[in-house]
């Protein structure tokens, strides 16, 4: 059987639409692109060409696949991150636009301060890692550390893609509790989704993603809490500490770092680029 490119993007489309899911033209398009190995406007350009059988079979499985639910960057296999194609898979959280804007926002503070060793705790894929790595050449030394080993095999195969093997290394462990030395600049990403919350999320979040990954416990803060508890033992004296929160997070984490005057300096609150505040970033104060 065979059909014209028009028709089966049309017909995944539909079925995408039936199935809920968000942006069905343009997941639509993705797949048929990932598959070919086209790039958008070959959808135009060949509109009226037809499929091999082979081609239409492999394209409805991947649609049969979104209707399901599953995430396309796990169909696709890929994920874009600040100009990094990232592997993608069901071991590690998909990163977000809202955490490229965070490290966007790091890498104009840090290159200016000229930081030379960065801590990436909870660091899943590694895309904050990778990009901070690719951003900051001057930096020597990037640590990322995860409890999930599914996350880390998938971090690993990413830090070996972009380049930055020998600058990029992984740990596992919880938190930060293998790390025995200071870092200049200390970023994290923890999972921030209250407990109670996590049956509310989309399908393709709850069924797909990891629950390691979401689940922050009864407020979404638990490891929040605990992270700020012991973030002076691994941040060097005026070092920089930013954290991604929940949108109703950012005023309670900043609140709780403030409170310990002794050891933090310059707290503040930093918005996403929807105008909600998302992000935390304090310095260790110099003794």
């Amino acid at each position: 059987m065979r059909a014209r490119v028009r028709q089966a993007v049309s017909d995944a489309r539909r079925a995408l639409e039936a199935a809920g899911c968000p942006s069905p033209q343009v997941d639509a398009e993705a797949m048929l692109c990932h598959l070919l190995g086209w790039k958008p406007h070959h959808l135009l350009l060949e509109s009226d060409s037809n499929l091999s059988s082979e081609s239409l079979a492999e394209y409805r499985s991947m649609v049969q696949r979104r209707q399901g639910r599953e995430p396309l960057q796990h169909i696709l296999g890929t994920v874009d991150f600040m100009r990094e194609s990232l592997l993608s898979g069901p071991g590690a959280l998909i990163p977000r636009p809202e955490t490229e804007h965070l490290v966007e926002l790091l890498v104009e503070e840090l290159r200016r301060a000229g930081v030379r060793s960065i801590l990436d705790i909870g660091t899943g894929s590694a895309p904050i890692l990778i990009a901070l790595a690719a951003g900051l050449p001057e930096a020597e030394i990037l640590v990322g550390t995860d409890i999930a080993l599914e996350a880390l095999r998938l971090a690993s195969s990413n830090v070996r893609r972009s380049g930055h093997s020998n600058r990029a290394h992984l740990v596992a462990c919880d938190l930060a509790s293998c790390i025995n030395t200071r870092f200049d600049a200390v970023v994290a990403n923890l999972p921030y989704v209250s407990t109670g919350d996590i049956a509310r999320l989309q399908p393709e979040v709850r069924l797909w993603e990891p629950g390691l990954a979401l689940d922050g416990g009864p407020d979404g803060m638990k490891l929040i809490r605990r992270l700020l508890g012991q973030a002076e033992r691994f941040t060097s004296e005026g070092g920089l500490l930013a954290l991604e929160t929940g949108i109703d997070q950012a005023d309670v984490a900043a609140r709780l770092l403030s409170e310990n005057r002794g050891s933090w300096s310059s707290v503040r609150v930093t918005e996403d680029l929807s105008g909600r505040p998302r992000y935390v970033l304090g310095r260790r104060a110099r003794v």
